[in-house]
């Protein structure tokens, strides 16, 4: 992994260090707008659909544009939007919200396809791994000086995310490169090499449509599932009367941080020579145990287990989509491609809150964690079924690490 690659990831961990705004939105809202909680959940739920519509442009613009421009226009927005938020008047507040969501998600998909464009595929999975790290660890550092900064008046969060992401976004256009290889500027042109002709991304002319769709299917069922950690299981939490609740929840997030970062490596070393699909599958059943789980007690060492059981799943499911994907698109379109996987996540974190509050309202706690693990399974068998398609066989890491023309070298 070269220098360009530890750019992008010095940046993705400073970006989300400093990314204090979005875990109080809801508190600025109510608190310092005014706004009450029907309200506040209505604008944030229309920030985050239009904010969906900015992975698929984003893909597209990192295609049509290059990795450099999209990414360096996304931190330019998104530094203009935390600039503008506060100030925003009361009738253009939903406008200003929509821009921030739209803005934030905007350079994911080109991030994405940068970090492929620089990494080999035998080093592809190790690198979204460490990927993983650097935004989780960032994150949880980051709530922790937030919490701080917003005692002290929540202007301070806006003013330093935004000059943050402003000067992180100078450093990237001075130290990051355009990484597009040369066939996809060329619209597509293919050069020669063993993997030319049968649809793999290192190389390959034709996207093997139907299985990178399965990927990106179960990519969205699963997210609707592994996000009911952060909407319906609290929820449950307290319904269940498991003493202080929200203390107890505060130390079950804290534990799947720490499990984030102190068990990616390891796991990511133990799945890198396993098909895709067998280390999806089993990310789908580690969320389908974990779930169970909670359905049995919410005692702290049952629901700490289940959280554990999540966590790995998350770790072994997350980083593997993106390692999916970029051994199968091709080039020419693998912003497009990453784009669509950005669009899944979303549509999955959009639907987790409404598709589990519902089933805990009408049926209650048995049936949401009972459904929840029928899901996980049933993708996990999806996707062991989608791996007996010759196409995963190209894509194995242990053909990949064979070496393989490259229309450019990786900076």
């Amino acid at each position: 992994m070269g220098r360009t690659f530890w750019v992008l990831l010095a940046a993705l961990f400073v970006n989300r260090l400093c990314g204090m705004v979005g875990p109080f939105l809801p508190v600025w809202l109510h608190v310092e707008r005014g706004l009450d909680e029907a309200a506040v959940g209505l604008v944030l739920t229309a920030s985050g659909a239009v904010g969906l519509l900015a992975a698929p442009l984003g893909g597209w613009a990192a295609d049509r544009l290059g990795r450099r421009p999209a990414i360096l226009g996304g931190f330019a927005l998104q530094a203009l939007s935390l600039a503008l938020l506060p100030g925003a008047p009361a009738l253009a507040l939903g406008a200003a919200l929509a821009f921030r969501g739209f803005a934030h998600d905007l350079s994911r998909p080109a991030v994405t396809a940068a970090i492929t464009d620089v990494t080999g595929p035998a080093r592809r999975a190790r690198a979204f791994g460490l990927f993983r790290v650097a935004v989780n660890l960032g994150f949880g550092l980051g709530t922790l000086l937030a919490g701080w900064l917003a005692a002290h008046g929540f202007g301070l969060l806006f003013a330093l995310e935004a000059a943050v992401t402003a000067l992180t976004g100078l450093a990237l256009a001075r130290l990051l490169p355009e990484t597009r290889p040369a066939e996809a500027a060329a619209g597509g042109q293919v050069t020669t090499g063993p993997t030319a002709g049968r649809g793999l991304g290192e190389g390959g002319a034709r996207a093997p449509v139907g299985a990178l769709l399965a990927v990106l299917l179960a990519a969205l069922v699963v997210t609707t599932v592994a996000a009911q950690l952060m909407t319906t299981l609290p929820l449950s939490v307290a319904r269940r009367g498991a003493g202080d609740a929200t203390l107890l929840y505060g130390r079950l997030l804290a534990l799947n941080a720490v499990v984030c970062v102190v068990g990616q490596f390891p796991i990511t070393r133990l799945l890198e020579r396993t098909r895709p699909t067998t280390a999806l599958a089993l990310g789908a059943l580690l969320y389908a145990a974990g779930y169970g789980l909670v359905g049995r007690s919410v005692e702290p060492l049952p629901l700490g287990l289940a959280v554990l059981l999540l966590t790995l799943g998350e770790v072994a499911f997350y980083p593997t989509v993106a390692t999916a994907v970029a051994a199968l698109a091709p080039a020419a379109t693998r912003g497009r491609w990453f784009g669509a996987m950005s669009l899944a996540f979303g549509l999955g974190h959009v639907l987790a809150p409404l598709l589990g509050t519902t089933a805990l309202v009408r049926w209650g706690d048995a049936a949401l964690w009972g459904l929840a693990p029928l899901v996980g399974c049933a993708a996990a068998l999806a996707l062991l079924a989608v791996g007996r398609h010759p196409v995963w066989a190209e894509s194995e890491p242990a053909a990949a690490a064979a070496p393989t023309r490259r229309a450019v070298a990786a900076p």
